[in-house]
C-alpha cells in the first residue's frame, strides 16, 4: 500500500448527500431542535406582549430580550473553556427547556408579564451556545475534509427546517391553544434534545492546545486582521441577523396590522420566511462544496436586499408569500456559506472564539436591526421598515464585496486534518501555525479491507494517523494492538533511523492521514516538548534492543540529510 502522492479530499466538490455517523447525527438532530425552539418560542413570546401592550412595546421586549442574549454569547463562551463542548452545548439545552417551562407556566398561570420574559432570556441564552459548541465538535467528528462539508450541510438542512417547522408548530399551537402551551411544547423539545446530546458525554477529547492556546475574544477579534478579508465574512453574517432581529417583531406588525391575518398571523408569514430556507437547502451540498463562496454570499445579500424593497413597497399578502421565501432563501445561504468559510479560515484552536464573536455579532445583528426598524415603523410604517433594512443591507454589499473576494483566497485551513493531528501527543504541544503547517503537508488515502499498509523490515518514509477504519499492528507476526481513530503507527523507524519495526494491514476499510518523514522530523525539532513527547512514546513500547540504534539520532541532521536526499 502506497498512499505517496495521495491528497486531502478538497473542496469545490458537490457532496453526495449521505446519513452522517451516530455522534454526528445527535449533534445535527439537537441543533435542530434547538433552532425550532428559538423560532417558535420567541414568536409564542411576542405574541403575548403584542396582545398586552402592541406594536412599541413588542419591539422594546424584542429589543430587550436580544440584548440580554447578546451579553450571555462571551459568557457561553467562556463555559466552554470551563466545561467542554458537550457538557457546554447539554447545559444550553436544558436552559432553553428551562426557559420556555417558565415562560409557559407564566402564561399559564396569568403571572405578571416580566416573568414570561425572564424565561424567554434563560432560553435565547441558552441558544447561544449552540453555534459555538457545534463548529468545534464538527471538524473532530470529521474524518476527511469533505466530511466536514457534508456536515455542514445537514447542520445547514436542519437549521433551514428548523426556521419552516418552528413558525408552523407555533402557528399550529397558537391557533388551538394559545402561546403557554406552544412554550410547554417548546420546553419538551428542547428536553429531548438535551438527551440526545447527553448521550455523548464522555466521548469529547481532552482540550489540547498548543503554546498559542485559545485566546480571548477580544484577542482573536483583533488576530482576524492577519486573516485577510475575514472581517468582511463576519460583517455579512451580522448583516443577516440584522434581518431576523428586524423581522422578530417587524412581521408581527405586518401581520396583525397591514395584512389582518388574525392570531396566527406572524406564525404563517414567518413559515413563508422558513419555506425559503428549506428550498435553499435543495442546493445546499452544492453551495457548501464550492470552492469559493464569495459569489454566493454576494448575490444572496443582493436578493435579499432587492425582496425587502418590493416586499414593503407593495405591502400585499400576495407579495409577502412571494418576497419572504426568498429572503428566507437568501438568509439560509449567507448563514451556511458564512459559517463554512469562517470554518476554512481558521485553526481548531481559535474556533470557540471566532464562533462566540459570531454570536456576539449575531446578537448585535438582531438588536441593531430591530432597532433600525423600530424607528424606521415609527417614522414610515410597516413599508418604511422593510424598504429601509432593504437598503441597508445594499450598504453593506457595497462595503464588503470586495473585502469577501480576498477572504476567498485565503480560506483554505485545514481543519480537520488540524482537529485530528492535535490528538497525537507528539504534536499536540505544537503551535498552531506549526500545526497547520504539518496539516497542510500531509495526505490522505482511503484504504482497502487487507491491504498492508507497512511491512515489517521495510524503509520508513511517513508516518500515519488514522482517520476512519480499523489497523492491526503486528510484530514478527505476533498482534500487538489494533490502531483506530486518531491513533497512529511509523513513528519508530521515523525517529530511530531503522526499517519498520511492525507490519500493519487494514482490518477494515479506512482512511488514513499521512506525512512524509522530512515533514514529521521538521515538525518534531520545533520543540524539545514535542520531541520528548515523541521519543517516551518509542521508550514506551519496550521493543527489542536490536531494533533501535545504540543511540538517539540527532532528529536535526536526519532532517537535513532526508531533505537533501530528496
Amino acid at each position: 500500500m502506497d498512499v505517496r502522492g495521495a491528497t486531502s479530499e478538497g473542496d469545490g466538490q458537490t457532496v453526495r448527500a449521505r446519513l452522517p455517523d451516530a455522534s454526528t447525527g445527535r449533534l445535527i438532530a439537537s441543533h435542530g431542535a434547538a433552532v425550532m425552539v428559538e423560532w417558535a418560542s420567541i414568536i409564542a413570546v411576542l405574541v403575548s406582549v403584542y396582545d398586552a401592550g402592541g406594536s412599541v412595546a413588542t419591539g422594546a421586549a424584542s429589543l430587550g430580550l436580544l440584548a440580554v442574549a447578546f451579553a450571555a454569547a462571551p459568557l457561553s463562551g467562556a463555559a466552554v473553556d470551563r466545561a467542554g463542548a458537550h457538557r457546554a452545548r447539554l447545559a444550553g439545552l436544558l436552559a432553553q427547556s428551562f426557559g420556555c417551562g417558565l415562560a409557559a407556566v407564566a402564561g399559564a398561570a396569568d403571572l405578571p408579564l416580566g416573568v414570561m420574559l425572564a424565561g424567554a432570556v434563560t432560553a435565547l441564552g441558552g441558544a447561544t451556545t449552540l453555534r459555538p459548541t457545534g463548529a468545534m465538535l464538527m471538524p473532530v467528528y470529521a474524518k476527511t475534509s469533505t466530511d466536514l462539508v457534508t456536515a455542514n450541510v445537514w447542520i445547514w438542512s436542519v437549521e433551514g427546517s428548523g426556521v419552516l417547522i418552528g413558525p408552523l408548530l407555533a402557528a399550529l399551537l397558537l391557533w388551538s391553544s394559545g402561546p403557554p402551551a406552544t412554550l410547554a411544547v417548546c420546553a419538551v423539545v428542547c428536553l429531548v434534545g438535551a438527551a440526545i446530546t447527553a448521550v455523548d458525554l464522555g466521548t469529547e477529547w481532552p482540550p489540547r492546545h498548543g503554546a498559542d492556546e485559545t485566546r480571548g475574544v477580544a484577542a482573536t477579534w483583533h488576530g482576524l486582521g492577519g486573516r485577510p478579508g475575514l472581517r468582511s465574512v463576519l460583517v455579512v453574517i451580522w448583516a443577516q441577523y440584522a434581518i431576523i432581529g428586524s423581522f422578530d417583531f417587524v412581521l408581527v406588525v405586518v401581520a396583525r396590522d397591514d395584512l389582518q391575518l388574525g392570531d396566527a398571523g406572524p406564525a404563517i408569514l414567518g413559515a413563508a420566511f422558513g419555506v425559503g430556507a428549506v428550498i435553499a437547502l435543495f442546493g445546499a451540498s452544492r453551495v457548501l462544496g464550492r470552492a469559493r463562496l464569495a459569489v454566493v454570499l454576494g448575490i444572496a445579500l443582493a436578493v435579499a436586499a432587492a425582496a425587502l424593497v418590493a416586499f414593503g413597497a407593495l405591502l400585499t399578502v400576495a407579495a409577502a408569500f412571494v418576497a419572504l421565501p426568498v429572503i428566507g432563501a437568501c438568509r439560509s445561504l449567507l448563514d451556511g456559506a458564512g459559517r463554512m468559510m469562517l470554518q476554512r479560515s481558521i485553526g481548531p484552536s481559535a474556533l470557540r472564539s471566532v464562533f462566540t464573536i459570531r454570536e456576539l455579532l449575531a446578537g448585535a445583528g438582531m438588536i441593531s436591526g430591530g432597532a433600525f426598524s423600530l424607528v424606521a415603523l415609527q417614522l414610515g410604517g410597516s413599508a418604511g421598515a422593510l424598504v429601509s433594512l432593504g437598503l441597508l443591507l445594499m450598504l453593506v454589499l457595497a462595503a464588503s464585496a470586495r473585502g469577501l473576494s480576498v477572504a476567498d483566497d485565503s480560506a483554505d485551513v485545514p481543519v480537520v486534518e488540524m482537529s485530528l493531528l492535535r490528538r497525537v501527543p507528539m504534536f499536540s504541544p505544537l503551535p498552531t501555525l506549526a500545526l497547520e503547517a504539518v496539516a497542510r503537508a500531509a495526505s490522505t488515502a482511503s484504504v482497502p479491507s487487507g491491504d498492508i499498509v507497512v511491512r515489517q523490515g521495510d524503509v520508513g518514509d511517513r508516518f500515519y494517523v488514522v482517520a476512519d477504519g480499523a489497523f492491526d499492528v503486528c510484530m514478527s507476526g505476533n498482534h500487538v494492538r489494533t490502531a483506530r481513530r486518531g491513533e497512529f503507527f511509523g513513528e519508530v523507524a521515523l525517529l530511530a533511523d531503522v526499517p519498520r519495526t511492525a507490519t500493519v494491514t487494514a482490518e477494515t476499510e479506512g482512511t488514513l492521514l499521512a506525512i512524509d518523514r522530512v515533514d514529521f522530523l521538521t515538525a518534531l525539532t520545533g520543540t524539545d516538548s514535542s520531541r520528548l513527547m515523541a521519543w517516551s512514546i518509542v521508550d514506551a513500547m519496550d521493543l527489542e534492543p536490536d531494533m533501535l540504534p545504540a543511540r538517539r539520532p540527532d532528529l536535526s541532521s536526519l532532517t537535513a540529510d532526508r531533505a537533501a536526499e530528496s
